[in-house]
């Protein structure tokens, strides 16, 4: 499961590209309006870092 399904709910953008974050910038900005906005705000819950520090403490006290 990824953070961002390209197209979807945003675009994947290599690091260290700032000419493909322009791009894709300019993409997300002209088509604001086909991305699922509820979607998009479900998955960034899923990765805040409260949930993910929850996540983290469930699966070290199975560990220990």
């Amino acid at each position: 499961k990824h953070l961002v399904e390209s197209k979807k709910i945003g675009y994947y953008v290599p690091s260290d590209d700032p000419i493909s974050l322009a791009r894709e910038l300019l993409k997300f900005i002209n088509n604001l309006d086909s991305f699922d906005r509820e979607k998009i705000h479900r998955t960034s819950y899923e990765y805040d870092w409260k949930n993910l520090a929850s996540k983290f403490i469930s699966i070290i006290s199975k560990c220990c």
